[in-house]
C-alpha cells in the first residue's frame, strides 16, 4: 500500500479498497513519506525500503509506546504498580509478536498511549485518587 502510494503501482489489498476499506491510511501515508525522501535523495533501493521500515521505524513506534505507557503510570503516581505495569504490556502477546512489525494496531497502540499521556495532564482534568 505504502509504495501504491509514493510511487503509484504496487499491491493493494482488498483492506485497503475505498469501497470497503477496514484500516484507516496513517500508517501506509507514513511509510510512504519515507519511501518519497528515499527516492527524492537517490537511496530507492531496495535494501533501505525494506530495512528501513522493519528494523528502525516500526520497533521505534514499538519502543514509543513502552515509553508513553510508562510515563503514564508514573503521572498516575502508580509507582508501586510500576514492576506489574511493565512485567504485563512486555509480556502481552501484542508486544512480543506483533509490535515490531508492519501493523497499524501498533500505530494505534502508539497513538492512545500518547493521547491518554497528554490528556491526563490537561489541567481541568481531576483523578480521583
Amino acid at each position: 500500500m505504502s509504495h501504491e502510494i509514493a510511487f503509484g503501482y504496487g499491491l493493494t489489498t482488498w483492506e485497503w479498497w475505498s469501497e470497503n476499506a477496514l484500516r484507516g491510511p496513517l500508517h501506509p501515508y507514513f511509510f510512504a513519506l519515507v519511501y518519497k525522501f528515499l527516492y527524492f535523495i537517490n537511496l530507492d533501493n531496495t535494501f533501505l525500503f525494506t530495512f528501513l521500515p522493519f528494523n528502525i521505524i516500526q520497533p521505534f513506534f514499538a519502543a514509543m509506546w513502552d515509553y508513553f505507557l510508562i510515563k503514564l503510570a508514573l503521572e498516575l503516581n502508580l509507582t508501586k504498580q510500576l514492576p506489574f505495569i511493565i512485567i504485563i504490556n512486555f509480556s502481552c502477546h501484542l508486544g512480543l509478536s506483533y509490535a515490531n512489525r508492519l501493523y497499524s494496531n501498533v500505530i494505534e497502540g502508539v497513538l492512545i498511549s500518547v493521547s491518554l499521556f497528554y490528556w491526563i495532564r490537561t489541567p481541568n482534568i481531576k483523578i480521583k485518587e
